[in-house]
């Protein structure tokens, strides 16, 4: 085996694990989201903070499954968007008081709990391992493939 093939090799495996990483992430902040939206549907007048719950849980879906079904570049920037909004959104709603803006609802629920705690997790893991495989991406130019020379 060459040191091209090799280095081939590592980066595919590499990919591999951040996308499964990313994507894992993705969806089961999704889920917990999905999960905890209807206890959430009474809070707010016209959008719910349960609506922005399932809207969440949406588009981590579709950003986790995008990453774990194609191998693309694109895959990586909803991926690491949605990770880094849910881990804003989750931490900040802990510290900062946000008032009602327009039709959307307050935001701040000053206390931890178990399936908050998994939540931030889950984002904190999928948004480093999504702007990991970014940058990778970026770094060797290319997926990995015969035409991806550097590691």
């Amino acid at each position: 085996m060459t040191t091209i093939s090799r280095g081939l090799t590592a980066r595919r495996g590499v990919d591999a694990g951040l996308r499964l990483i990313a994507g894992v992430g993705l969806l089961v902040s999704a889920y917990i989201h999905l999960h905890l939206a209807p206890g959430y549907s009474l809070v707010g007048d016209q959008i719910t903070e349960g609506a922005l719950f399932r809207a969440q849980a949406l588009a981590a879906g579709l950003a986790g499954l995008s990453l774990l079904v194609r191998r693309h570049r694109l895959a990586w920037a909803p991926a690491v968007l949605v990770a880094a909004d849910s881990l804003v959104v989750l931490v900040g709603t802990v510290y900062v008081n946000v008032p009602a803006v327009g039709p959307f609802p307050p935001l701040y629920e000053p206390a931890w709990f178990g399936e908050k705690v998994v939540a931030v997790a889950s984002a904190a893991a999928a948004l480093t391992a999504a702007a990991s495989g970014a940058a990778l991406y970026r770094l060797t130019a290319g997926p990995p493939g015969p035409a991806a020379s550097r590691l």
